[in-house]
């Protein structure tokens, strides 16, 4: 009886090479996205607000639970169409739940970095609210200058609509050569644009002079909502007119 059972061979299935390359290549795509995510959720999780870092972990976890058969099923199509369809998913995936909340907190830290440069002795503090977006609470003094106000204000705007150029940039320039890497650039930076333009029209909705709100106050110092919606959205638009003039030379 022992004799037999030494001598039975487990006949383990054949794994073709193809299938062997798809699996290392979703293993290695995978971790590497969940690794960059850990690194966002660590940026992320000391500005948050009380419930915060358990709801930047459970976006983790559910863009970690998506993303992984989300691309097997893109690796393993043939036609083109459905391959650009899921390199964009898997791309929306993590702007939704991973890189839309550094978009706040760069918008933020704008907020935050004028403070400072306005009010050196000011105890500026950030919060953020995963998926909601962030609030940077400091004690205003009587006295401060109406231009100062308004480069604190508009501060927080400006540098996550930069961050989001820069991204769209970059996103373009490597899209050819990395067409995952440069959709979820892509995606990213119009989550920063189109967020920012709806956060400038909302203003038109709440009137001018509305504390707490950036684009209302704002426009009570002189830059309307649609103004500032078609600038942000103008942006974009230019960059990718250069770049394709630049690829038609």
């Amino acid at each position: 009886m022992i004799q037999a059972i030494y001598n039975t061979h487990i006949c383990w299935p054949q794994i073709s090479p193809s299938t062997k390359e798809i699996i290392r290549q979703v293993a290695l795509k995978s971790l590497a996205e969940f690794s960059i995510a850990c690194a966002l959720f660590a940026l992320c999780a000391p500005f948050a607000a009380p419930g915060g870092v358990s709801a930047l972990a459970i976006g983790l976890m559910i863009q970690t639970a998506i993303s992984i058969p989300l691309r097997i099923w893109t690796y393993t199509r043939r036609a083109p169409l459905d391959i650009q369809k899921g390199q964009s998913l898997l791309a929306w995936n993590f702007t939704l739940l991973s890189s839309s909340n550094i978009i706040t907190l760069i918008h933020e830290l704008g907020h935050f970095t004028a403070i400072k440069r306005c009010i050196p002795n000011a105890a500026a503090r950030i919060i953020l609210r995963p998926f909601q977006g962030g609030v940077t609470i400091f004690a205003k003094p009587i006295f401060l200058a109406k231009t100062s106000y308004a480069f604190i204000v508009g501060a927080g705007p400006v540098a996550a609509v930069a961050f989001a150029a820069l991204i769209l940039i970059a996103a373009l320039s490597i899209h050819t050569r990395h067409p995952e890497i440069g959709n979820t650039c892509l995606t990213t930076a119009v989550f920063g644009f189109v967020s920012h333009a709806a956060y400038a029209l909302d203003a038109l909705r709440i009137g001018p002079f509305v504390r707490g709100h950036d684009f209302s106050i704002l426009w009570g110092m002189g830059i309307h909502p649609l103004a500032a919606a078609v600038a942000i959205i103008a942006i974009p638009i230019l960059i990718a007119k250069v770049h394709l003039a630049r690829q038609g030379n």
